[in-house]
């Protein structure tokens, strides 16, 4: 993983992450896949709901 890519995934800049990457982390992590991930809500698609009612 280049750093670029890295720093994208910190600070949530991605829309998507290949399996070989999250495997990857998982290993060096020590951790299983749930571990990297929390569901948020997205904030926008709230508001474009409630701009097309």
């Amino acid at each position: 993983m280049t750093y670029t890519n890295y720093d994208n995934l910190i600070k949530n800049r991605t829309q998507s992450i290949r399996y070989e990457i999250i495997e990857k982390l998982c290993e060096l992590l020590e951790c299983e896949p749930n571990d990297l991930f929390v569901k948020v809500e997205d904030k926008t698609e709230e508001k474009s709901k409630t701009l097309h009612m």
